[in-house]
């Protein structure tokens, strides 16, 4: 999350995308880079990560929304 709050998109992508690799299931890496991957206007690489993450935690709310 620190380069989240320095604004280092492509470092938190870095870092979210290895959390994710190491534990799949990781529900707020997970949402985290498929926010960033949207916000950043690559949707067609979001939509895998929101795929996995309601395969894992049907219940998040917020990646049905986005």
């Amino acid at each position: 999350m620190v380069c989240m709050d320095e604004g280092d998109a492509e470092c938190a992508e870095k870092w979210f995308r290895a959390a994710v690799h190491l534990k799949p299931d990781f529900r707020s890496a997970l949402f985290n880079l498929a926010l960033l991957l949207a916000d950043r206007r690559r949707p067609l690489e979001a939509a895998p990560f929101l795929k996995q993450l309601v395969r894992h935690h049907p219940d998040h709310v917020k990646a049905l929304v986005l």
